[in-house]
């Protein structure tokens, strides 16, 4: 009897032994990489283990598909099919591309006992629970970009912008002729000053982009009798080489080929070579001039003593419209359908027949003196001695003025955009129309300002 409890007991201590050599792993696969990754259809990772066979017998082992990975066989790892002896290892090497995975990936890679045909067998091993694939397929998201520009030139690309996540976008800005860019926005918020070229970097949000332009050329004139010019939108300012005279610039018109001056000495001078020098007109009628304005090859003139002129022969001759109300001619704008004039006493005048007669129109703006008068767009716009400005939609008369900014002294209104820009008594340059400063000149009053 003690014999057979003996056996029985050998039997199952013989079963257990045999139970838990059954329960090693024949090969093991140990992670020589991270194995824990987020990944979008546009990346991939590289995973590697280290396969090693534990059993006394030879295996030739091949890896179970897993869709979006590909096993790499190049010299130093496994190839596709790899027979391993006993405590022989060598490297799995798993390339995983977002582009092929068909959803997240959480287990395996398993490794399998290789069939007579050459696919995996039943007998397969892989990691660990902690050291399994853990890849997860993360969806890229698209914002839209909308780029646009506040005219006179355009940017690339324009319009809806489609942009992944985290991706980066340059913009291109080509301003028309005449004009360089002023600044770049983005989400209404200034975020670069000039330049042609913006990138917003790993794009997280929906966002607009907005380059403004602003023209390159201007030209203001000073109380202390100098002119100046900037060729890049206000960013740098310099003086004319020579002066007009020692006397007060008052007003300034210019074109690509001319500038003419308005002087407080009672002359319009021109230079054809941008301020080298300068050349005295005849003067109109001995006080102050206090505008000029060129329209074709006629030179138009106002002066403290109330009256309008003209010449056709570039200054050596004047000749004298009526009055249009006794008190000083301080600004002049015309069109081909009529001549306006600005007085010191605060009203607006026009003439439909060369000076002839005269039509105050739509009222007194604020009651002090007209300094500038622009037309843009069929809209009337005038400056104030007081520091504001004032539009009208009415050219001929019959209408009102509507308030439209403060702090001006002086005014100009760029030709067909409605673009307004303005010069101080402290000596600074500003866009109004986007409200930023194009810069500071000098320690002077600006009785004018013209933008090429």
């Amino acid at each position: 009897m003690r014999k057979r409890i003996n056996r029985i007991v050998l039997v199952f201590f013989s079963l257990c032994f045999v139970k838990i050599l059954f329960a090693a792993p024949v090969f093991t696969l140990t992670p020589l990489t991270s194995t824990s990754f987020q990944i979008t259809v546009r990346e991939s990772v590289t995973v590697k283990y280290l396969v090693q066979n534990q059993s006394r017998k030879t295996h030739t082992l091949v890896l179970s598909p897993i869709a979006g990975v590909t096993q790499n066989t190049t010299t130093g790892n496994c190839s596709s099919h790899f027979t391993l002896k006993y405590k022989e290892y060598c490297i799995l090497t798993l390339q995983i591309s977002g582009a092929t995975m068909q959803r997240s990936i959480f287990g395996g890679p398993a490794v399998c006992q290789q069939l007579p045909n050459g696919s995996p067998g039943a007998l397969c091993y892989q990691p660990s629970s902690a050291n399994v694939l853990n890849i997860s397929l993360i969806p890229i998201n698209s914002y839209i970009l909308q780029a646009t520009t506040g005219g006179h030139g355009t940017i690339s690309p324009s319009g809806r912008v489609s942009v992944e996540r985290g991706n980066s976008v340059t913009f291109t800005a080509r301003p028309d002729s005449g004009y360089i860019v002023l600044k770049w926005l983005v989400d209404g918020k200034v975020v670069q000053q000039g330049g042609t070229t913006y990138t917003l970097v790993s794009v997280k949000a929906n966002h607009t982009i907005k380059v403004i332009f602003v023209r390159a050329a201007l030209y203001v004139c000073g109380e202390n009798g100098k002119i100046y010019f900037s060729i890049n939108g206000g960013y740098t300012w310099n003086a004319t080489t020579m002066n007009p005279a020692a006397s007060p610039v008052n007003g300034i018109y210019a074109t690509a080929e001319i500038i003419y001056a308005a002087v407080d000495n009672g002359f319009v001078y021109y230079s054809i070579n941008n301020g080298a020098t300068w050349i005295a007109t005849t003067s109109p009628d001995g006080s102050a001039v206090n505008t000029v304005f060129l329209m074709g090859s006629v030179l138009y003139a106002g002066t403290d003593n109330g009256f309008v002129y003209f010449s056709t022969d570039n200054g050596t001759n004047w000749t004298a419209t009526t009055a249009p109300d006794g008190s000083a001619v301080n600004s002049i704008f015309v069109t081909s359908d009529g001549l306006y004039a600005g007085t010191n006493n605060g009203s607006v005048f026009l003439s439909t027949n060369g000076g002839t007669t005269w039509l105050a129109i739509n009222g007194e703006p604020d009651g002090s003196a007209i300094r500038g008068i622009f037309i843009s767009n069929n809209t009337l716009y005038v400056n104030t001695s007081d520091g504001f400005v004032y539009s009208s939609v009415s050219l001929i008369g019959g209408g009102s003025w509507t308030w439209i900014a403060q702090t001006v002294y002086s005014l100009f209104v760029s030709p067909n955009d409605d673009r307004l820009y303005a010069a101080t008594k402290n000596g600074f340059v500003y866009y109004v129309s986007e409200g930023d400063e194009l810069g500071f000149v000098d320690y002077t009053q600006l009785n004018a300002l013209f933008v090429i």
